[in-house]
């Protein structure tokens, strides 16, 4: 960026959240990548949240990546120099994000909170464990103001209507278990 801002170098940086779309496994409510997630909650079973399930994700549809790297190029005098967040304009909660898959999928959310430290000891492996606290230790839930106000930047996806597509791509191509209620 110092090159950029010194010598005019057309550097511009894009921190995308996590990304969601058709032929996406989005990251779960468990902050992981395991689609089994979204099948375990498809058949109404309990699922466990770490502490009270406050941690925050924040995806970004795909599309919405180009949209944004779309402006920037067509607006590269604005950003040459600049980093811009590529996300939805919220971030989800473990928790609500868990509650509303289970009431999408037709069922009441069955979620049980643990303390961090035990949470971890139930994760199938040390590495899974691991990739879950990435996501927990960022806690994302950033800012798309400078992209909306330098670049006009706004989502056509929300979070949940991303994580959605994504799940109902997984569901469609035999990778997460269709819920019973959607017959």
């Amino acid at each position: 960026m110092h090159e950029a801002r010194t010598t005019g170098f057309p550097a511009t940086i894009f921190r995308p959240g996590q990304i969601v779309g058709e032929g996406w496994t989005p990251i779960t409510p468990l902050a992981n990548d395991k689609a089994a997630v979204f099948s375990k909650m498809a058949r109404g079973k309990e699922i466990v949240l770490p502490n009270l399930g406050l941690e925050t994700v924040n995806h970004v549809h795909a599309t919405d990546i180009s949209q944004l790297i779309q402006r920037a190029v067509t607006n590269r005098s604005v950003a040459i120099g600049e980093t811009f967040n590529a996300v939805s304009d919220t971030a989800l909660n473990l928790r609500g994000y868990a509650e509303a898959i289970f009431t999408w999928f037709g069922l009441e959310p069955k979620i049980t909170y643990v303390p961090y430290e035990e949470w971890m000891k139930l994760q199938p492996t040390p590495e899974e464990a691991h990739h879950s606290w990435g996501h927990f230790a960022r806690n994302s839930c950033l800012s798309i103001e400078k992209a909306r106000r330098k670049l006009g930047y706004e989502p056509a996806y929300s979070s949940i209507a991303s994580v959605k597509e994504s799940i109902t791509w997984l569901i469609e191509n035999g990778k997460v278990e269709k819920p019973k209620a959607w017959k």
